[in-house]
């Protein structure tokens, strides 16, 4: 029995941990014969070879594992400052360059003004304009008002007749003011430059310069 486990352990450490080899035979042979010549020559214990480690594999390590950054905080967003509730914007300074140009435009409007329906000329002695140009005299209206150049009385002078125009003048199709008008009578102009009670359309974007103002 003794010989028996001796030979298999001998075959065991022969072997590759890796890939297992054949024995040589006439090493067992040997092995065996001296075993049963001498059974005392057999060892008691046997200790199996220290594993080998194949080349090439590097064991999966895992990186350390870092702390997350901590979050960078917001910088301070300065207050706006709050307007007095009770006082009054600035005024606007304007300058003499500013005062000279505002009254040369102003002397446009006054000379091309229609007395009959406030509207003005958007050409200088053509009594023709667009809702674009009705928007443009009515900021000019305003504008020099706040200007200084005209007082509140002729502001409502000139405003009232503007407004009535524009409240009593034939829509196109019924619907929305004409594209061009006459600016003496308020009353549409087709294609053909005719004054009539129907027009050339409509243009949404001069109806929004009106609606701006």
């Amino acid at each position: 029995m003794r010989a028996s486990v001796f030979v298999v352990l001998r075959l065991a450490s022969v072997a590759s941990p890796v890939r297992a080899q054949r024995p040589d035979p006439e090493a067992v042979r040997r092995d065996s014969a001296a075993v049963r010549a001498d059974p005392a020559s057999a060892p008691e214990t046997w200790t199996p070879p220290a594993p080998q480690i194949r080349r090439g594999i590097i064991p999966a390590v895992a990186p350390p594992a870092h702390p997350p950054a901590p979050p960078v905080p917001a910088p301070p967003v300065p207050a706006s400052p709050v307007p007095d509730a009770g006082r009054a914007a600035p005024a606007p300074r304007y300058g003499d360059a500013e005062r000279a140009l505002a009254a040369a435009a102003w002397r446009y409007i006054e000379a091309e003004t229609q007395a009959g329906s406030g509207l003005v000329n958007a050409v200088a002695r053509y009594p023709r304009a667009t809702m674009w140009d009705v928007g443009s005299g009515l900021a000019a209206l305003l504008s020099a008002r706040g200007l200084g150049l005209i007082d509140d009385a002729a502001l409502d002078r000139r405003l009232g007749p503007m407004l009535r125009t524009l409240r009593e003048m034939p829509l196109y199709n019924g619907e929305l003011p004409s594209r061009e008008i006459d600016t003496v009578t308020g009353r549409p102009v087709d294609l053909q430059n005719r004054v009539g009670d129907d027009g050339s359309g409509w243009s949404a974007i001069d109806l929004g310069r009106l609606a701006l103002w």
